[in-house]
């Protein structure tokens, strides 16, 4: 006989009252439901993260300010500083060493001593 308890139906390793037709879609799907309560914003861990957050943002902050200040009141140091020019190496040109047979340096020197008539 089947028992039913105000319209559920009590299933078997599970809670009383839940029904066959309650799904649990964060277990069917692999999601801890836990770890993304703890992600919401409000959530403690949320919470303590970002006072610690703010805590260190606020130590930072002090401190720089206080360096600023002391910055203020000191004498101002004058550093001058000489630019020197930068020497850029210059790269050299490659003459490379050729062979030229009998005739074509004959032909070479004919036409330097040529001139503008070639």
């Amino acid at each position: 006989m089947l028992r039913r308890y105000w319209g559920r139906q009590p299933i078997g390793g599970k809670e009383k009252g839940e029904t066959m037709s309650e799904v649990s879609w964060a277990a069917e799907l692999g999601i801890d439901m836990g770890e993304l309560m703890a992600e919401h914003p409000l959530s403690r861990e949320s919470l303590l993260e970002a006072g610690a957050s703010a805590r260190k943002a606020e130590k930072y902050w002090s401190k720089d300010r206080m360096l600023a200040r002391v910055e203020a009141h000191s004498d101002p140091v004058t550093v001058e500083t000489v630019v020197e020019p930068v020497k850029i190496a210059v790269k050299r040109t490659r003459v490379k060493n050729y062979v030229f047979t009998e005739a074509q340096m004959r032909a070479a020197e004919r036409s330097l001593n040529a001139g503008g008539a070639v």
